[in-house]
């Protein structure tokens, strides 16, 4: 004969383990950001749930703009003072994988899409005008052409499709923009000032 009190018995302890993996998932949660020092230099840092590991060493200014985990590699992107100017940086695991630019340049954004790396960000050209840019693996490609200020700040990538978003200047307006591909289309009508900071992609 089934025992009902022993039945019921189970079905509570199965609810009660089900319910504390629902409410104490095991997670890692990182954050890439920047602090500063005694000094008052900003030092790029990442954290991993709470504890903290500088990615520059506090000599010269540095942020970092965006985080991916893939598997057991954390990639960074952010920007490093030089000396002069500001040079694009990718981190992966603490270490400098790509310095993207020699330019003053800024890393706004990084994912990862199998074995390749995703970057966007901008580039100052030697007009003055930053120019929206997307590096894979290391490589740039120009998202403008240099003749209005421009700025990528998103990239996500959907299949073999690569979406980034951000904002193309028609010469007196900042236009929220996003690019698919590489080919272009205007969010806004350009009548007021707008920025396209962050893209994701559904697929339905």
């Amino acid at each position: 004969m089934i025992n009902l009190s022993k039945v019921a018995l189970l079905f509570c302890l199965l609810a009660v383990v089900a319910c504390k993996k629902t409410i104490n998932p095991v997670v890692d949660v990182y954050v890439a950001g920047y602090e500063y020092n005694p000094l008052g230099v900003s030092v790029a840092n990442v954290w991993k749930n709470g504890v903290i590991t500088a990615l520059t060493n506090g000599q010269q200014h540095a942020i970092a703009n965006s985080v991916y985990v893939s598997g057991n590699d954390v990639y960074v992107s952010g920007n490093e003072y030089n000396g002069s100017t500001d040079e694009a940086i990718l981190w992966k695991n603490g270490q400098v994988l790509y310095n993207l630019s020699q330019s003053n340049s800024i890393a706004t954004s990084v994912f990862i899409s199998g074995a390749d790396v995703y970057v966007v960000g901008f580039e100052v050209n030697a007009g003055g005008n930053r120019v929206a840019t997307l590096w894979k693996n290391g490589v740039a490609t120009t998202l403008t052409n240099g003749q209005q200020d421009a700025s990528a700040n998103s990239v996500y990538i959907s299949g073999a499709d690569v979406y980034v978003a951000g904002y193309e200047s028609n010469g007196t307006k900042k236009v929220a923009t996003i690019w698919k591909n590489g080919v272009v289309s205007a969010l806004t009508n350009g009548q007021q000032h707008a920025y396209a900071t962050s893209i994701f992609v559904v697929k339905k």
